[in-house]
């Protein structure tokens, strides 16, 4: 299985404060079902278990030297020596430069290259790339380049790349020694905690020239080092190393969390050690990560960034033709040798490729510190794919003029647009060549050699300097063949609030014809500056590109459509043309193609017809399917979604119920089903080149039938006047959390709630007979017919009393007097014994008059009745065990 790789990491190595950095993450995928993060470099990293990779050349190859006096062996030697279980692994090859280190897409050696590093999973990596570029003929700034992106590439994936500077070479021309020292301290300006030394140390100081090898430190070719001299290397890497990797400070712990989507988070883990910084999850299949610390003062940092671990390994490498008709040039510094008065470097390059995958062309005028003088020259301009082309630019004259002619670096200011505009990144709109007035009335020219006659281009000149006043900075330009009258202008002057405008530039269209052109540039009326950022160049009808689609491991024949006696077959995999070894012929037969790629038949210098061969290869689909809720009632349809990963052209599912057949052809199926049902679905995908098939998971239903919920009261419902009935509610499928309310109805109103009447229990005390009482059950059981459910209602009959002495008070030997009474009764005579608790007047329908409790112990009672309406009365008695005696008599 191919094996991917971003770390998630946390740059801490350097700093002595957590909270200080950013977080970076990434996550590596162990191809065993198990997968890797780090979220920290730290003194760990180094002493337990390193894994570490070398890229580079002869000087970590060994060229020269046996064991045990090559850079790699006292490498591998200072590993076990001072770490636990260290992994040294050294993929350095006698004369690679960096282009033999870049990505296999953009020309780079499969095996010992940046790809193959970044899949040995390392902790770090260190290149020694000492001088082959140099002797290669780069440029500094194009040696730059290539060391950025490799360290970018890096970076991305939570590697920090240590960068051994240039050595010195006594075989080199005096320029060349003097690039070595330039690059050397390039390096140490880029990355100055990351480099390693290797020419300070080993260079004669003595010499007359910028970087010859040391005495007593040379290999004897004038090229290598003896041992002595890479011992002056590994030592400056050992120490390299001590000094980054150490202890987290600030830190104390981690919380990595996991999305399936990237948008809905759960914590995947806590980390309660801070010195723990890697760790080894198991599982597979899409999904993305960050990480936050969390800081000894309880606060936690920033998230991360986002990183995905891929479903599945793609094979997949693309190769970028999107516009190999474009050049993009920038004019500016390059912030190392183009310096202020004040000899502070200043300037941006841009990156090649940038944020959008255009290669871009950094001009920095006659470079180091010369800037934009007369005679300052770019050639071989690459396209915005990094195709190259024969396509040079020079300025003739002096675009500053008699401005400042003191200056360090002449001609460029760095006064532009911090923000993009369109494709046009901040950096190429930051700074630029500027034009003086005294240049006029002819200006400068803009000499363009390397065009072709017969094809057409477009030329876009764009210039900004923001600028609060409001003195004009207007650029004036004409063609070679034009007179001044005809000039085209633009106004490159914005204000501070102002953003940049992609479409205020000069144009001009439908340049064809020629194999050179001049455009002249001046300073417009009015104006003492202007300012030329960058010239976008388009070339209307430069090639005409066959795309061809074929199966992985298929055969493929190309024929030219040019006629010629001579044919010469070209290959692009990302880094250029160059010629393919015997392939003359009009035809070009591949066999086994595994690999995109760019190709073209080259006619003398016609070069007009590309082929670009593209390779489907099939990576099996993955589908699995998931539901809202797995749980429902009898009835319920149940809903369930496909979703496909690596899926091909044409896509069939066959959705399965119990593992019988079920469902159309769709994403979606969904049923009613019964108890412990089981769905899923078999994916067929239909591909240009093959068929294959995928099952998902499995998901299983469980079904609850359907009930209705019941509630029945009881108690007694036959009652002596003035008697409470208590009730219980017996209840059915009521769920965990049931509301009840008992309800009454009375000749005085219909019904309506009890106050308080909210349990399974109720005393009730009815007044008349007639009386109703019921209860209303609210349920929140799951699969309900109704959720509320009422009781049958129990009536009630109170039995009055309603003659004299029904429980005659004269077996107690009660007597009352005077009978008719008027204003006081008197009961008498009453007996302790009897235990009577309450003395009640009823009207002769039951209704309460006149109650009291103070009769216990008492031998008679006087009763104020003056209150009293005229009529029939009776006293009511009651005595434990519900003993009641009765007592008629009359008011007047």
């Amino acid at each position: 299985m191919q094996k991917y790789m971003c770390v998630l990491v946390l740059w801490l190595a350097s700093l002595p404060v957590f909270s200080q950095t950013v977080l970076n993450a990434g996550v590596y995928n162990n191809g065993d079902n198990t997968y890797t993060l780090r979220w920290a470099t730290n003194d760990k990293t180094l002493s337990t278990g390193p894994r570490v990779a070398g890229l580079g050349s002869s000087t970590l190859a060994g060229y020269l030297l046996t064991y045990p006096d090559r850079l790699g062996d006292k490498i591998s030697i200072w590993l076990n020596n001072n770490t636990t279980n260290p992994v040294w692994i050294n993929l350095a090859v006698a004369g690679y430069a960096s282009a033999n280190l870049m990505p296999a897409t953009e020309g780079g050696n499969a095996g010992t290259n940046i790809d193959s590093a970044l899949n040995s999973n390392p902790d770090f990596i260190f290149i020694s790339l000492p001088t082959n570029d140099i002797a290669n003929g780069l440029t500094i700034n194009q040696i730059l380049a290539n060391f950025r992106k490799l360290d970018t590439m890096a970076l991305n994936r939570g590697i920090p790349v240590f960068w051994e500077t240039t050595q010195p070479r006594n075989t080199f021309t005096d320029a060349q020694q003097q690039q070595l020292k330039t690059l050397a301290d390039s390096i140490r300006v880029i990355w100055p905690k990351r480099y390693v030394e290797g020419f300070s140390n080993t260079v004669d100081s003595t010499a007359t020239t910028a970087a010859r090898i040391k005495t007593g430190y040379g290999a004897g070719d004038g090229v290598h080092l003896n041992t002595t001299g890479n011992q002056q290397i590994a030592d400056s890497l050992f120490a390299r190393w001590k000094s980054y990797f150490t202890v987290i400070q600030g830190v104390a712990g981690y919380v990595v969390e996991t999305s399936a989507d990237g948008s809905t988070w759960t914590q995947l883990d806590v980390i309660s050690d801070p010195t723990l910084v890697k760790k080894t999850y198991t599982g597979t299949g899409l999904q993305y990560f960050r990480v936050k610390a969390l800081y000894t003062n309880t606060t936690y940092s920033a998230y991360s960034n986002t990183v995905v671990l891929p479903a599945s390994a793609s094979s997949t490498a693309p190769v970028n033709i999107s516009s190999p008709n474009r050049i993009l040039v920038d004019l500016g510094g390059d912030g190392v040798n183009t310096v202020l008065p004040n000899g502070t470097p200043a300037g941006l390059a841009t990156a090649s490729p940038d944020a959008y995958g255009d290669y871009w062309n950094n001009w920095f005028g006659s470079g180091g510190s010369s800037g934009f003088r007369d005679g300052a020259t770019i050639s071989k301009l690459v396209t915005t794919n990094n195709s190259a082309t024969g396509i040079s630019m020079k300025i003739t004259g002096q675009p500053d003029g008699t401005y400042n002619t003191t200056a360090t670096t002449r001609g460029i200011n760095f006064n532009g647009f911090t923000v993009a505009s369109n494709d046009y990144p901040a950096t190429a709109l930051s700074d630029n060549m500027f034009l003086y007035s005294s240049i006029n009335p002819n200006g400068v020219i803009l000499h363009i050699t390397g065009l072709t006659a017969k094809k057409t281009y477009r030329f876009k000149l764009w210039g900004a300097r923001v600028d609060n006043t409001t003195t004009p900075r207007i650029m004036e330009t004409r063609l070679g063949s034009q007179a001044w009258t005809s000039a085209k202008t633009m106004e490159t002057r914005y204000s501070s609030t102002d953003t940049p405008d992609y479409n205020r530039a000069i144009v001009y269209d439908s340049i064809t014809g020629l194999d050179s052109l001049d455009i002249y540039m001046r300073v417009g009326t009015g104006s003492t500056f202007t300012s030329l950022s960058l010239v976008d160049i388009n070339i209307i009808n430069p090639v005409t590109i066959d795309t061809t689609q074929v199966c992985a491991g298929s055969d493929l024949t190309l024929s030219s459509a040019l006629s010629s006696t001579s044919y010469q077959w070209q290959q692009n995999t990302g880094n250029g043309y160059t010629d393919i070894s015997g392939q003359t012929a009009q035809s070009l037969s591949l066999t086994n193609i595994q690999a995109a790629s760019l190709y073209r038949c080259k006619i003398g210098n016609d070069t007009s017809q590309v082929f670009f061969v593209t390779l489907t290869i099939n990576t099996p689909p993955a589908v699995s399917i998931s539901t809202t809720d797995p749980t429902g009632c009898y009835g319920t349809s149940f809903v369930f979604t496909a979703k496909t990963e690596n899926g091909g052209n044409t896509l069939v599912y066959q959705w399965l119920v119990d593992g019988i057949a079920a469902g159309i052809n769709s994403s979606t199926f969904s049923g009613i089903l019964t108890d412990r049902s089981t769905v899923q679905v078999k994916l067929t995908s239909t591909n240009t080149c093959n068929t294959q098939t995928a099952t998902s998971n499995i998901i299983t239903v469980y079904v609850d039938s359907i009930v209705t919920p019941t509630i029945v009261i009881k108690g007694p419902v036959v009652l002596p006047m003035s008697t409470a009935s208590q009730l219980t509610a017996t209840v059915t499928h009521e769920g965990t959390s049931p509301l009840y309310q008992w309800m009454d109805s009375t000749s005085n109103h219909t019904w309506t709630n009890i106050s308080g009447a909210t349990t399974t229990a109720l005393s009730y005390l009815p007044a008349k007979t007639g009386d109703k009482v019921l209860c209303k059950l609210t349920s929140n059981a799951g699969c309900l017919s109704s959720d509320i459910a009422f009781s049958t209602p129990l009536t009630f009959t109170v039995q009055l009393i309603t003659a004299v002495d029904p429980v005659p008070a004269s077996e107690y030997g009660i007597r009352l007097y005077p009978n008719p009474v008027s204003s006081v009764l008197t009961l008498a005579p009453l007996k302790p014994t009897d235990s009577w608790s309450s003395l009640e007047i009823r009207s002769v329908d039951g209704k309460l008059l006149y109650i009291s409790t103070q009769i216990k112990n008492q031998t008679s009672i006087n009763i104020p009745v003056s209150n009293l309406e005229n009529g029939v009365y009776i006293v009511v008695l009651r005595g434990t065990n519900a003993k009641l005696a009765t007592i008629k008599f009359v008011k007047i």
